[in-house]
């Protein structure tokens, strides 16, 4: 079985529907709310409705500072995994590492008290001690990508942690 997760993010509302009408079901997917090389990106109650019925395991990327508004309205919507979060917005495209990890603590403390079935952290996860501190936070699961290019001896150690 694959466990692949895709990650798409539609730049506008006909690209959402582009992507929920071609995507096969059966497919693992992540909706990317915040990419940091757009100004805004955003999705209609109807077609993110129309996204979870098609996709039950569907997961949601936001940023840390995602509003509590919103955060409360996907978890009424019915998104059961929330993915926080994506880089941080700079002029030559997204930061992540240890200044989001920053970021992203306060943030998975407060949106752990939501309900989500699933609070995935990522940025700046190098480290087992990195994926102990999200876990006091609040997080379930975690996304690594850097530390495969930055320091990929830690990986065994860093699942050794995510396993515990």
């Amino acid at each position: 079985m694959d466990s692949s997760v895709h990650s798409i993010c539609g730049l506008d509302e006909n690209e959402w529907k582009i992507l929920l009408y071609t995507i096969p079901q059966g497919i693992k997917i992540e909706l990317n709310l915040s990419c940091p090389n757009v100004e805004a990106t955003s999705i209609s109650d109807t077609l993110l409705k129309q996204f979870i019925d098609k996709f039950p395991m569907l997961s949601v990327k936001v940023r840390y500072d995602i509003s509590d508004f919103v955060a409360k309205k996907l978890h009424s919507a019915g998104v059961k995994s929330l993915h926080c979060s994506n880089t941080i917005p700079t002029e030559r495209g997204g930061l992540s590492g240890t200044p989001l990890q920053k970021l992203n603590i306060p943030a998975i403390k407060r949106l752990s008290s939501y309900g989500f079935d699933s609070l995935i952290a990522g940025g700046g996860i190098y480290s087992a001690r990195d994926v102990d501190e999200y876990r006091e936070a609040g997080a379930t699961d975690f996304s690594i990508s850097t530390v495969y290019i930055s320091c990929p001896w830690n990986i065994p150690a860093i699942y050794e942690a995510v396993t515990k």
